[in-house]
Order: structure tokens, then C-alpha cells, then sequence
């Protein structure tokens, strides 16, 4: 969903949404206040009751570094699955991506990672160590209304097979998840 249009009716029919590809401030917001003025269409509903959650790609390990690089080549992949306007609402000028989309489209996967700029890649994910992740769940998520996010952590054997680039310093699945309940979700947890 891009949104308005199905944001509102969310807000006005459904339970909740788990909201995809969305890391900005803005683009949360985009999607939250929509869902709101879906709700509030309708009148009867208590939004305090919907289930607003994003579903977010990234990698959390001690090397922030590292994590960052595992999460900017898996978010080049997605890219092309996403409407100009949503990567518009993440700071980017879709004519800075479109390369990337014709890089994928001919088939030249080296070529389209190469043109995910860092700077691209922490746009389009969440990813660093677990102080970094807190900083950007209390800064672009809670704020929103966002009470959960939906982990899409990324490990380095499924960059590995994706890209065919080996990554080294971080964690497989679990051990993410581990340093992520670990030292993410006491800080969150404490704070609400």
C-alpha cells in the first residue's frame, strides 16, 4: 500500500496494518495520519485500539558498520518493488534510484548494489547496533503511534545467496534476535 487511499480505509475497516518499507519520520507519519483520518471517517472507531505496526528490513550487531552494509545490499533489492513516492517520502529522489531499478531490470545485480549508496541503504532499513536501533525506534517510530515493529532482520547467508557477497561481523538470525531482545527490547520496554 502507497497510500492515501488505502491507509483511510484501513482506518476505517480494519483491525490494523503492518506497514512495509517505511523507515522515515515522514513516511510513517504519511501512513499513520492516514489511518487516522480513516478512523476518524467513520466516527465509532477507537483508534487507541488499531494495530499500527511496521514491518522493517534491517541488521543489528555489535560491528555497526557491518550491519549497515548487510542491510543497504538486502534494501537494494527492494527498491524496485517500491512506488516513487514512498521512496520520495524517505528523502530520495526516485531519478537517484531509477538506476538502480534499470540496473535490476537488465539483470546486473553487481551493478544495481553498487549504485545503493550507504546513505541509500540506512534510508531504506534499520540497521547498526542496538544503541542505534533504540535512537531510531524512539525517534521515527514511537512517536507515529507505532507500539510494534515486525522484524525483517537480515542474516549474511541470505545476502550471501542474494548478492553473492559474503558479510562478515554480524550475528545469524538468532543471534540478532538474541542481541535484539537482549538490548533493544529492555530499553523500549522501560521507557514506555
Amino acid at each position: 500500500m502507497t497510500g492515501p487511499g488505502s491507509f483511510r480505509l484501513a482506518g476505517e475497516i480494519a483491525d490494523g496494518i503492518h506497514l512495509a518499507c517505511a523507515y522515515s519520520s515522514e513516511a510513517l507519519f504519511f501512513a499513520a495520519q492516514k489511518v487516522r483520518e480513516g478512523a476518524d471517517r467513520v466516527g465509532c472507531r477507537l483508534y487507541s485500539s488499531f494495530d499500527l505496526c511496521a514491518s522493517v528490513l534491517g541488521a543489528i550487531a555489535g560491528d555497526s558498520a557491518a550491519a549497515k552494509e548487510t542491510a543497504r545490499l538486502a534494501a537494494a533489492f527492494y527498491i524496485s518493488s517500491m512506488a516513487p513516492e514512498l521512496i520520495e517520502r524517505h528523502g530520495i529522489d526516485y531519478a537517484d534510484v531509477r538506476p538502480v531499478v534499470d540496473a535490476f531490470g537488465r539483470g546486473d545485480v553487481e551493478r544495481a548494489l553498487e549504485l545503493t549508496t550507504p546513505e541509500i541503504g540506512e534510508r531504506l532499513s534499520i540497521a547498526g547496533d542496538p544503541a542505534e536501533w533504540i535512537e531510531r525506534l524512539r525517534n521515527d517510530f514511537v512517536p507515529h503511534g507505532y507500539d510494534h515493529v515486525a522484524l525483517g532482520l537480515v542474516d549474511p547467508s541470505l545476502v550471501e545467496s542474494w548478492s553473492g557477497r559474503p558479510v562478515d561481523g554480524v550475528p545469524d538470525l538468532a543471534g540478532q534476535l538474541e542481541l535484539f531482545a537482549s538490548s533493544v527490547v529492555p530499553a523500549l520496554t522501560a521507557a514506555s
